[in-house]
């Protein structure tokens, strides 16, 4: 299914934002609640939290690639020749083939300790994940929100705790930085890797705070979630609960804000090397019907 989606520049107040991207060509695909994407040669492989599976979709048409009753997937990372489910609504780690066949589980990390709704994933390249834990979505609880590694030998370190809801995670291996998103605290933190498995201090890039993004209809849980880079280090956030896609520059400044989006815009992926946005987005209802959007990069490289 096609239609033509109008890229709108939302002009906000004190942000250096540049000149509206034309209109581009849209591909969208409906789906339960879609989290997740990561491209896999020419399909992208996506999250439906509310159907219990991942859904690859390319040329041919989409596909199921997994699915699990109960699991919930959030995000799926490389891991092992195969991947790494993260199943939200069991608090596990699914381990599958490369053709999406279950392989084990894993619940507990090097200190037997549970981790609480895993929500995104980020391989390193040295064969391990790190991965969020976000804790319980309520800004009225203490931040119990993690950041985890699977490494390769399959033992999983807590890295960081009491995050205010650990929600999206991204390794730029360009810079060696770790991006995780705090959706309930409204920043973005960056951790220096220095090995696999092992993170320096954190830092604040970004802070909502101090450049508002308005919410939709008053949501009041509205902040940043899944994240990717490019090539020239521009970092691309989905804002959910606005319906944003928001593009800050290296240096932390909002150069695009994107709209048009069902309103719990979750994650994104770039494609054939960042000319293509893959977004993630659902409405408010309450079975969260949503969509896959495929559409050019108003950043694309020449």
């Amino acid at each position: 299914m096609k239609r033509l989606l109008s890229l709108l520049l939302i002009l906000g107040a004190c942000l250096p934002i540049a000149p509206a991207s034309e209109a581009q060509t849209d591909e969208r695909l409906d789906a339960a609640y879609p989290e997740g994407p990561l491209v896999v040669g020419d399909e992208v492989l996506f999250a439906e939290m509310n159907a219990d599976r991942i859904t690859a979709w390319g040329p041919q048409g989409a596909r199921i690639f997994y699915d699990s009753a109960g699991c919930g997937p959030t995000a799926l990372a490389p891991y092992a020749g195969g991947y790494a489910v993260l199943c939200h609504r069991r608090d596990e780690i699914h381990l599958v083939s490369p053709a999406g066949r279950f392989r084990k589980s894993l619940n507990r990390d090097s200190q037997g300790r549970t981790f609480n709704n895993p929500n995104d994933a980020t391989a390193d390249g040295a064969g391990g994940v790190y991965f969020t834990a976000s804790g319980e979505f309520d800004s009225a609880e203490q931040p119990k929100g993690a950041l985890l590694y699977l490494g390769a030998d399959g033992v999983i370190l807590r890295r960081a705790d009491k995050l205010d809801y650990a929600n999206g995670i991204h390794f730029d291996r360009h810079t060696e930085l770790l991006y995780v998103t705090e959706h309930l605290g409204g920043r973005i933190l960056t951790y220096p890797v220095l090995a696999p498995g092992v993170l320096g201090k954190p830092a604040v890039f970004f802070n909502f705070a101090d450049h508002p993004i308005p919410p939709i209809n008053g949501y009041d849980r509205a902040g940043p979630d899944g994240l990717e880079t490019d090539g020239s280090g521009n970092l691309y956030v989905a804002m959910c609960g606005t319906g944003k896609l928001i593009i800050i520059s290296p240096s932390g400044d909002i150069t695009r804000v994107l709209g048009g989006f069902e309103p719990l815009i979750t994650n994104i992926a770039l494609a054939s090397e960042a000319r293509t946005l893959n977004l993630t987005a659902s409405e408010f209802e309450a079975e969260r019907p949503g969509a896959v959007h495929r559409l050019v990069n108003p950043l694309s490289p020449e």
